[in-house]
C-alpha cells in the first residue's frame, strides 16, 4: 500500500487533534488497510487509521464548529460528529461518562484499475454502520450486470425480477450494508427458531446492547490512561477472528478506582463484544 496515503492520513488526524485539543496529540491506536471488492474480484482498498485523545475537547457540537471553521465540512447525529475533507474522511466519537474522544480516519477508496472508470462505493468494510452485503458487495447494485438488468447475450439478470428496482441490490435494500442488529437478530432466529416460532422475541428486533444488564467480562488491570486501554483494546479479537466493531464507551467511578467499559457489535458476525479496563 502507498506511504504517501499513510502519511497524509497522520497528518490529518493530527490537525484535527490540534484544533480540538491544541497542544494534545492523539494516540493511534490501530492502523490497517481494507480492501473493496466487486464481484469477487479485489479491486482497490483504503487506509484508516483510528486514534483516540482525553478531555477536556469539546462537546459534539462543540467539536463540529471547530472543525467546520478549521476547514472541515461537518456533519452531527446524536453524538456523533463526522467531518469531511479532501482525501479524508473523519468520525468522532464520545461515550456516556467517558473522557475519551475516539477519532476513526480514512481515506478515499484507492482503485487498482482506475482506467475501468469505477466509483466509490457507499459502503466499505469500515466506515458502513453494520456489515458490509454480502450480494452486492457495498456497491448497491447487482455485480453481475452492473444494474443493467441484462447479461451478456442479452439474457435477463435475476436482480432485475426479485430486486428493488431493475439492477438494485434487494438484499440490503440498496444499502450497501447489513444493520448490525439485523445480523443479531437473525444469529439469535437460527439458534432459537421456537422462540420466533411462538412470535415471542419479536422484541428483540433492532435493539442495541445494554451495558447495564451485560455480563461483563473480568476488568483489566495495568493501565493508567484511557487511550492506553483504546490501544489494547484495538488490538484485541472477536473469537471468529474480526478486531473491528462498533465500539460505545463509558466511565464509572467505583471504590477507589474508574471502570473504562466498552461494548460493541463484531463488524464480521455481529456478536456482542465487552471489555472493561481498571483506571487510577
Amino acid at each position: 500500500m502507498e506511504t504517501g496515503s499513510e502519511e497524509r492520513l497522520r497528518g490529518d488526524v493530527q490537525s484535527a487533534v490540534a484544533i480540538l485539543t491544541p497542544g494534545q496529540p492523539a494516540v493511534v491506536a490501530r492502523e490497517w488497510c481494507d480492501t473493496v471488492q466487486l464481484d469477487r474480484e479485489q479491486v482497490g482498498w483504503q487506509r484508516l487509521c483510528l486514534a483516540g485523545l482525553e478531555l477536556p475537547a469539546p462537546a459534539p457540537e462543540a467539536a463540529a464548529d471547530a472543525l467546520a471553521a478549521g476547514g472541515w465540512e461537518t456533519r452531527r447525529w446524536g453524538g456523533h460528529v463526522r467531518a469531511q475533507r479532501e482525501g479524508c474522511t473523519l468520525r468522532l466519537d464520545t461515550g456516556c461518562g467517558s473522557r475519551l474522544l475516539t477519532l476513526l480516519a480514512a481515506t478515499p477508496v484507492v482503485f487498482d484499475h482506475p482506467e475501468r472508470g469505477w466509483q466509490q462505493p457507499q459502503a466499505t468494510y469500515s466506515l458502513a454502520d453494520g456489515v458490509l452485503c454480502h450480494e452486492c458487495n457495498g456497491w448497491t447494485v447487482c455485480n453481475e450486470c452492473g444494474g443493467q438488468a441484462r447479461l451478456s447475450g442479452g439474457r435477463k439478470c435475476w436482480c432485475a425480477a426479485s430486486n428493488a428496482g431493475p439492477g438494485r441490490c434487494g438484499v440490503c435494500h440498496a444499502k450497501g450494508s447489513h444493520p448490525a442488529a439485523r445480523l443479531r437478530r437473525e444469529r439469535h432466529r437460527r439458534e432459537n427458531p421456537w422462540e420466533y416460532d411462538n412470535e415471542v422475541a419479536t422484541d428483540y428486533i433492532g435493539t442495541q446492547p445494554d451495558p447495564d444488564a451485560f455480563e461483563w467480562p473480568p476488568t483489566v488491570t495495568g493501565f493508567t490512561t484511557e487511550t492506553a486501554a483504546l490501544a489494547d483494546l484495538a488490538q484485541r479479537q472477536c473469537p471468529c477472528g474480526e478486531f473491528r466493531a462498533l465500539w460505545r464507551h463509558e466511565r464509572e467511578q467505583a471504590d477507589g478506582y474508574s471502570a473504562l467499559r466498552f461494548i460493541g457489535d463484531c463488524k464480521a458476525c455481529a456478536a456482542i463484544r465487552a471489555h472493561a479496563y481498571e483506571l487510577p
